[in-house]
């Protein structure tokens, strides 16, 4: 983890934790309406996403988060910086065309290495949309994947391209022409199957400039205005958040990612604050993107009628929002916490245990694993908690 000069306290915490809908008090019914509020949500694993979200709704399951998908009101995608994200529907177009983001030098070089085109990528979609319409709205990656390669094999593809890593090119191929057509607003994924998602015509999606959008973007919009509007709904749903977290978070510089808090700031959406013994007090002007703080004005009001509920025991998925979804984690865990969560150090994170605002364990598949020795009676607890989502993660549940 990298070392922060800024050690958050725990009301940071207790606060986020508010925002993010994790508290009795401030659940939801809805699902939708979850990722609505938090703009967007890791769903790097297929089954971590629903486990994230029916955490924050009063009495949802895993099946209304399927049934989500299959209406076609929540899709699957990579609009934040090439990591898998939850979105709703109509937030899927605007969102992608506020962030604007430009593919990488590495990209580019792999579109270069393999030949890949404007034209490849509308014959690739073209075989998309036909896979589609013979699956009845619908196409499964494996599916998707193997007649790309067939048809682009010996252009493309590197099927010939000997033993070791060449093996590898193929998958790789159809990979970016799969981020290819994410970027480019043509194909998303939809519908949930077991331990996957389907992909879906993107363009069956509300348009940016349409009246069922998320938020009205069409040639008129400065972008300054979509990501005011990014940067309002992550603050909302993630608070209080600094500029670096932001900036991070949706892979902005942290110019850009100034600006645009502050806008909210000038409209009233959002307050400023800074750390005052150990406290979060209010702020007149940015004193940098490290210990400048932004969130609803009354959200530290709301966090402390609450705080008798953020110091319960939550048991999170691996990805949750909690923890990925910043740039400074340390009112959550320290450097010890970091080196459990993520032993690797290679982004693959544990599902975590919480209590009282902090990590105290992470939940591996060989079971629970203790950043300190607990007490039985902390054990029984923490069973207890997980043996409740576990119940509901069950699809008929």
């Amino acid at each position: 983890m990298v070392a922060h000069k800024v050690i958050l306290p725990l009301d940071v915490s207790y606060a986020r934790m508010t925002a993010q809908l994790l508290l009795p008090s401030v659940h939801k019914d809805s699902v939708v309406d979850i990722v609505g509020h938090m703009l967007a949500m890791q769903g790097q694993s297929v089954y971590a996403f629903p486990h994230a979200a029916i955490i924050r709704s009063r009495e949802s399951s895993i099946t209304d988060v399927v049934e989500a998908f299959e209406r076609g009101d929540l899709v699957r995608h990579r609009p934040i910086r090439g990591t898998v994200h939850i979105t709703r529907a109509q937030d899927y177009h605007w969102l992608r065309q506020a962030l604007n983001h430009k593919q990488g030098s590495f990209t580019s070089r792999q579109e270069e290495f393999f030949g890949i085109t404007e034209q490849t990528y509308q014959e690739a979609f073209n075989i998309a949309c036909e896979l589609i319409a013979c699956g009845g709205g619908s196409v499964r990656r494996r599916e998707l994947f193997a007649a790309w390669i067939e048809c682009f094999s010996k252009a493309h593809a590197g099927q010939d391209a000997g033993e070791g890593n060449g093996r590898s090119l193929p998958q790789r191929f159809a990979q970016l022409l799969m981020w290819g057509l994410d970027r480019q607003g043509l194909l998303v994924e939809g519908p949930m199957r077991k331990n996957e998602h389907y992909f879906i015509d993107a363009r069956r999606l509300p348009a940016a400039d349409s009246a069922a959008s998320g938020f009205y973007m069409d040639a008129t919009v400065p972008r300054e205005q979509g990501l005011a509007e990014v940067a309002y709904r992550y603050a909302r749903g993630h608070g209080p958040v600094s500029i670096s977290d932001l900036a991070r978070w949706a892979s902005l510089k942290k110019s850009t990612a100034r600006n645009a808090l502050e806008e909210n700031v000038y409209c009233g959406r959002l307050g400023r604050y800074i750390i005052v013994d150990n406290k979060l007090a209010p702020l007149s002007a940015v004193a940098g993107s490290d210990v400048t703080f932004y969130c609803e004005p009354d959200l530290m009001d709301r966090a402390a009628d609450y705080r008798h509920e953020a110091e319960r025991i939550f048991y999170l998925p691996s990805f949750d929002e909690l923890h990925v979804g910043y740039h400074n984690r340390t009112c959550l865990t320290d450097e010890m916490g970091e080196r459990v969560i993520c032993p690797a150090g290679n982004g693959m994170f544990r599902s975590l245990i919480v209590d009282s605002g902090r990590v105290i364990a992470v939940f591996p598949s060989s079971g629970v694993e203790w950043i300190k020795a607990p007490t039985v009676t902390r054990q029984r607890q923490v069973q207890k908690v997980i043996d409740g989502i576990t119940q509901r993660m069950e699809l008929l549940g």
